[in-house]
């Protein structure tokens, strides 16, 4: 509560944070006529089902049959980056455009041999309540951060939606603590929200770490000072209104005991 009562700035990990991060496929490009919808699909199913990414989940969704993964082989997670796997002799990459090489304005990508067949387009809506509680922050004086993995563009639409003072994205995993140890200053307190596994090393450095109740994982929740129960972001502004206050009485107390 002491720490929270003089918070400057606050991070904000985007995903399963400021975001819903139950995600949904809008759109498949295919860029190669010799595969078919179905097969892409087929593809990305028999893959991602073997992936703990929250994104993994959203692709399987295309399908509403049984899915089978013993196909797959030397299937690797490529860090900050997607999964890579070899099906049907050959060499299948999934992820962001750092793993596949294109340019094409979409979250995923699939490369199969090296050339690019596809991009899927997924939405990842904005938390009802996150808009409220970042002008809250603003309001109270507090400059607002967010941490992304995500493309430059998609970082800076959702970032201007809600009013985020400062942006970073193209995030890899261990990016988080170290931008958060380029940015802090000394004299400052800062609070970082979070939810996920690779979350965690932040909360802990952070002076004050808030983790997810309901989507955090278990990391973040061991690793952080306050947690919201119901992921509801509302609570952070109501949390440092509420250590203002007692801060409030402590001064009082002692003026009176004086």
């Amino acid at each position: 509560l002491d720490a929270l009562n003089d918070v400057k700035k606050i991070f904000f990990d985007k995903t399963g944070t400021l975001t819903e991060g139950s995600f949904e496929v809008a759109n498949i490009d295919i860029f190669d006529d010799s595969y078919t919808k179905e097969e892409v699909i087929d593809i990305l199913v028999k893959g991602e089902a073997l992936s703990n990414h929250p994104i993994a989940k959203s692709i399987l969704k295309l399908t509403g049959d049984e899915i089978s993964s013993n196909d797959v082989e030397n299937f690797k997670e490529v860090s900050g980056k997607g999964i890579s796997y070899t099906l049907y002799g050959k060499e299948i990459k999934i992820g962001n455009k750092n793993i596949c090489d294109c340019d094409k304005d979409a979250v995923l990508h699939l490369s199969i041999d090296n050339k690019h067949i596809a991009s899927i387009t997924i939405n990842d809506g904005i938390k009802n309540n996150a808009y409220n509680a970042i002008k809250d922050l603003k309001s109270a004086g507090i400059e607002t951060y967010m941490f992304t993995g995500d493309k430059k563009e998609v970082a800076e639409n959702i970032g201007k939606k809600l009013g985020i003072d400062n942006i970073v994205s193209e995030m890899l995993p261990t990016d988080k603590y170290k931008n958060y140890e380029k940015i802090a200053n000394e004299n400052d307190v800062i609070a970082f929200v979070g939810d996920g596994i690779n979350d965690a090393p932040t909360l802990k450095r952070a002076e004050v770490g808030i983790a997810m109740g309901g989507l955090g994982t278990e990391a973040a929740i061991e690793a952080a000072d306050i947690v919201l129960m119901s992921d509801d972001l509302s609570k952070i502004p109501t949390a440092i209104d509420i250590a203002k206050y007692t801060n409030r009485i402590i001064k009082q107390n002692l003026g009176f005991a004086v």
